[in-house]
């Protein structure tokens, strides 16, 4: 992604997904524990754009256990699924603020 003028600011890619990592808190959206990769929720190979609402912060092992499977089957059958976590990434799929977690 190249840089691009979004309102009065230049936004980068770094920034861009700094503001994901942010947003969340640093932490994987599914488990909480520290995220160093971004997950695109809807797989790229299954329609899933590189968009925001797309992109949540995964740590590395829920990140590849995921990999392509729909976002939702694949977490429910995960011992760190809670309803409120799955309700903050709905919140964000669907470009609302997302609700504190914890």
């Amino acid at each position: 992604m190249q840089a691009r003028i979004e309102g009065a600011e230049l936004v980068t890619r770094r920034s861009w997904r700094q503001r994901i990592f942010e947003a969340w808190d640093h932490r994987c959206a599914y488990c909480g524990a520290p995220a160093q990769s971004l997950d695109h929720i809807w797989p790229k190979c299954k329609g899933g754009l590189t968009v925001r609402s797309n992109l949540a912060p995964a740590c590395l092992v829920c990140n590849r256990q995921k990999g392509h499977r729909e976002v939702f089957s694949w977490w429910r059958e995960q011992p760190h699924w809670s309803e409120q976590r799955q309700e903050r990434l709905i919140d964000w799929l669907t470009e609302r603020e997302p609700r504190p977690c914890g």
